[in-house]
């Protein structure tokens, strides 16, 4: 029997062209940060038909066809180009003088839009869907409780390649797996519900509440956590393998660039030792208990 695998959290989500010869797109990218807690992929119930005879109270025959395959998720931090491929129109410069585009204009006709994407989780399985219809739209909320983000929504068709799946699943490593040693985690991050964002917590059990990273399955070694009010955020790295060199941080609409993780005004800092590894953590701290969810993305390198 083949190993049971759990899929938990999200890694990234990549958009891209299908394939020329109508598979799977093999150029996706990133587009963006996805809202935490809002990516879901749910599939509608069967639809079954049922046939009757007027002798028997039973049908005689029953015949279902499977029900439709939906993505939806929502992107917090779309660039001009991001708004086109999800949305039509067009990117332009406000300013000549500006080396990148910094504006959308929107399109007077809703495009038609198919795509590849593949989704990838913190753990388990990959899903791989060749052929999206994407429908998308702008779901801003101007105040200090919501932002602009982009909702997308995706249905999944049948690829116009012959012989391939409309969907795949494959298992990627996981606590459970064989298929790759990748040995002890350089990383661990989660978030841990607490009155006080100072407190250090016992590391007695507290890799159990932690999620498992690999440096080797970060995307350009980068990792991306959100958290709200109340909870406080951990991060754990093996300083022997990996170093945080940079990282930024977004809250009440303000971001922040961080280049030093040792600044006790911004980070708690400590060392846990699990499984003989010596760990040490980053905690950001919050400015004030009224404060609202904080955004962070830290890009960890390698140690020579």
């Amino acid at each position: 029997m083949s190993k049971k695998v759990y899929t938990i959290g999200l890694a990234k989500i990549e958009v891209g062209d299908i394939a020329a010869d109508g598979g799977m797109g093999t150029s996706l990218e990133q587009l963006g940060y996805t809202y935490q807690d809002t990516c879901t992929m749910t599939q509608d119930d069967p639809e079954t038909n049922e046939f009757y005879a007027e002798e028997v109270d039973d049908p005689v025959l029953s015949f279902s066809k499977g029900g439709k395959i939906n993505i939806a998720y929502q992107l917090m931090n779309p660039s001009p180009e991001a708004m086109v491929m999800l949305m039509g129109g067009t990117a332009s410069k406000s300013n000549p003088s500006l080396t990148e585009n910094d504006t959308w204009n929107a399109p007077a006709v809703m495009p038609q839009v198919e795509k590849s994407v593949r989704i990838t989780p913190t753990l388990g399985y990959v899903i791989e869907i060749p052929r999206m219809k994407i429908t998308a739209k702008v779901d801003a909320q101007f105040q200090k409780s919501g932002m602009f983000v982009i909702q997308v929504n995706g249905i999944v068709l049948t690829p116009e390649k012959e012989g391939i799946p409309k969907l795949k699943a494959t298992a990627q490593n996981n606590n459970g797996g064989d298929e790759e040693d990748l040995g002890t985690p350089e990383i661990y991050f989660g978030a841990l519900t607490v009155a006080d964002a100072d407190d250090v917590v016992d590391e007695e059990g507290l890799e159990s509440h932690l999620t498992p990273a690999y440096m080797s399955r970060l995307s350009n070694g980068k990792l991306g956590f959100s958290y709200d009010t109340g909870e406080k955020y951990i991060v754990m790295y093996d300083a022997t393998k990996v170093e945080p060199v940079s990282g930024k941080m977004v809250s009440d609409g303000v971001t922040t660039d961080i280049s030093d993780f040792t600044d006790s005004t911004a980070f708690h800092t400590d060392t846990f030792t699990i499984d003989e590894t010596t760990y040490t953590t980053i905690e950001p701290l919050l400015a004030s208990a009224s404060q609202n969810a904080i955004t962070m993305e830290v890009t960890f390198d390698s140690v020579d």
